[in-house]
């Protein structure tokens, strides 16, 4: 049995016609949100893109805080650069030389600029420190590269090694680390 309303009335219901107050309002859609996106393909994202999505908790100055994954990246990074780690160190001195450029800001007027050359992995102290050949130290606010004992005793035990002037073998003596452990040539004076 269906309910009919009297003929040629407008609140007719039945199949295709609902009640009055369930029909759609003209002028209005009847899908405000619209069509739902589709699920971005899988295929094209490789596993550190999905990694990269993730937020993670981290405590910054006793405070936890959700961070993307790129962002924690960097606070560590940071942190293994003020606890002293070279490498870490250059890298930091990277990513602040990219944002200057990305901002357009000269090179020259960067404070950090005169620390660029020791920070600046292509720098041979900061290979030489990387490879345990040398050891930076900080003295009297500057940093200075001194060589392992290792490294100076396998110089002095390389066979067709050069005579050098007395100032170049003291000088060698004064920046070698632990410079007891070597056994410097006759005439050199540790």
């Amino acid at each position: 049995m269906s309910r009919r309303a009297t003929p040629g009335a407008d609140n007719e219901v039945g199949y295709g016609k609902p009640p009055a107050e369930h029909r759609f309002v003209a002028g209005q859609s009847g899908n405000p949100t619209g069509r739902p996106k589709a699920p971005r393909n899988r295929a094209d994202r490789s596993a550190f893109d999905v990694i990269l999505e993730k937020r993670l908790t981290i405590v910054i100055d006793g405070q936890r805080r959700e961070v993307p994954v790129e962002e924690a990246l960097v606070h560590a990074q940071l942190q293994k650069a003020f606890a002293g780690d070279a490498r870490a160190e250059g890298e930091v001195m990277k990513m602040i030389m990219r944002r200057d450029e990305a901002v357009g800001r000269s090179e020259a007027a960067h404070p950090l600029m005169r620390l660029r050359a020791i920070f600046d992995p292509e720098n041979a102290n900061e290979a030489l420190a990387i490879l345990g050949i040398a050891q930076v130290n900080e003295e009297h606010g500057c940093r200075r590269l001194n060589l392992r004992a290792w490294a100076v005793q396998a110089a002095l035990d390389r066979k067709g090694r050069l005579d050098l002037p007395l100032h170049d073998q003291s000088y060698i003596v004064r920046k070698t680390v632990d410079s007891g452990q070597v056994r410097w040539p006759p005439g050199w004076a540790p």
